[in-house]
């Protein structure tokens, strides 16, 4: 029985340590996304204001039904 857990324990711990890898990985490609649109011309509260309402438009859903 010991062997199992130790399994699930080192698969628990693998699959903690990718999802941490992933996050620094997102936040990573979202600054060079957001640092080549500024470098284009974009108006900072635009870029607020857009990732607003597709935040809105994408959540709606799961808030309607969770409710």
């Amino acid at each position: 029985m010991s062997f199992l857990t130790s399994c699930i324990d080192g698969v628990e711990d693998f699959l903690i340590i990718c999802g941490l890898v992933l996050t620094q990985l997102v936040y990573g490609s979202f600054s060079v996304f957001m640092g080549k649109l500024l470098a284009m011309g974009l108006d900072p509260l635009f870029i607020v204001i857009t990732g607003s309402l597709v935040t809105a438009i994408l959540l709606s859903p799961f808030a309607f039904f969770m409710e």
